[in-house]
């Protein structure tokens, strides 16, 4: 039995089991529209006395849900304007956690070989060109990546394999170069190790 509308449908039920399986995931949670998902996401990680950081010309409903709404719920909102990265390292106040997906090559945070952002020691962020993506991406560099208490390194799916066994052998990755700079990382993974 289903109920349509915002609680679902036997569409969307089944598209879940099917995105699951494809994404070798838990669960999946699909949304009937973006704000929805906006919502989702944003909702699933934050808690009172968090603060999150939104690049201010952003989808005017996110802008509505984190500039109003979450202080209902104790939770700070902090503009920045993405073509001055400067305002976002002014406006970090405390950037206690964070979660990093590790890439099939071993990259982090757009991290990748051979970009600007690898070897920059003087900024928290930087406007990176990846080459191998052809795209500019804001990342965050080693030197803030160090300074935050606490890094998750999620290294999940079977496509993941090679790059585990690479980075639990000190491999030359930008996953291993964080590893060796910081006091302890924890990694997360779905693998045999």
């Amino acid at each position: 039995h289903y109920d349509y509308g915002r609680q679902g449908t036997s569409t969307t039920y089944i598209l879940q089991k099917i995105l699951t399986k494809l994404e070798e995931s838990y669960h999946v949670f699909t949304t009937p529209t973006g704000f929805g998902a906006v919502f989702l996401a944003i909702f699933s990680v934050t808690r009172p006395g968090d603060e999150i950081i939104v690049a201010d010309p952003v989808y005017s409903p996110t802008r509505l849900l984190t500039e109003k709404f979450l202080k209902e719920f104790n939770i700070k909102t902090i503009f920045y304007n993405p073509s001055d990265l400067k305002t976002l390292e002014k406006n970090i106040t405390n950037f206690d956690t964070v979660i990093l997906g590790v890439g099939e090559d071993g990259h982090i945070a757009s991290l990748f070989p051979d970009t600007v952002a690898i070897n920059d020691t003087e900024n928290f962020y930087v406007s990176n060109e990846v080459n191998i993506l052809s795209k500019w991406r804001v990342t965050a560099t080693f030197k803030l990546l160090k300074e935050v208490d606490n890094v998750y390194l999620l290294v999940t799916g079977n496509n993941k394999k090679e790059i585990l066994k690479s980075i639990m052998n000190n491999g030359n990755t930008s996953a291993n170069k964080l590893i060796n700079e910081r006091k302890k990382t924890i990694l997360i993974t779905d693998q045999e190790i």
